[in-house]
């Protein structure tokens, strides 16, 4: 399945999403999301909120929601419900979600995230980039090489989630997987694919 893709769209199957890569300005992250999610017009929406050291590019981001997609095409009963919280699952390769939690949020200084808004409307993906806007500098799509910068492959990113999330399992700094990207990537995607299995 081919995502379609515009800058800072991607539509995967039935899953659209707009990414937002934000700097908050010291607020509680967790309070932002949930004044979002309780307004009735946006219950419906997913809010992803991601460490964008975490994230492997825009290729990793496409690749969690094919699995995602599938899952929901295959009438797969999950028992995680919130797409949400499995998103981040996948993400964090975890079946635990505090740890997939710690992970993502365990940098209390870092105000820097990018935010994955999953809606079919696009009155809905505009109207909650506008509420962010209040907390938060919304780094827009009119400057597509801040989306790209804080989303790209990079070799520091690559060090990063290997020493978080896989340190005890390669012993070898110098395998292949860890040194070429697209090796790297189709690991992370494999990962996220059986991280709740």
């Amino acid at each position: 399945m081919v995502a379609d893709s515009k800058d800072d769209i991607i539509c995967v199957g039935d899953l659209k999403a707009r990414i937002v890569p934000v700097t908050f300005h010291g607020y509680n992250i967790r309070e932002i999301h949930q004044k979002i999610k309780t307004k009735s017009m946006y219950k419906e929406t997913d809010l992803v909120f991601l460490n964008p050291m975490l994230i492997f590019g825009k290729d990793h981001l496409v690749g969690i929601m094919r699995i995602i997609n599938e899952e929901k095409k295959r009438k797969k009963i999950s028992e995680i419900k919130n797409v949400e919280v499995e998103f981040l699952l996948r993400l964090c390769c975890t079946d635990q979600i505090k740890e997939a939690l710690n992970r993502n949020f365990g940098d209390t200084e870092n105000r820097d995230y990018v935010i994955l808004i999953m809606s079919n409307s696009e009155q809905t993906l505009q109207g909650i980039e506008l509420e962010l806007s209040y907390h938060a500098n919304v780094h827009t799509s009119s400057n597509h090489s801040n989306l790209l910068k804080n989303i790209a492959a990079t070799k520091n990113k690559r060090d990063h989630i290997v020493n978080t999330f896989f340190k005890d399992k390669f012993k070898d700094p110098n395998l292949p997987i860890l040194n070429k990207d697209d090796g790297f990537l189709k690991f992370l995607i494999e990962r996220a694919a059986i991280a709740l299995r």
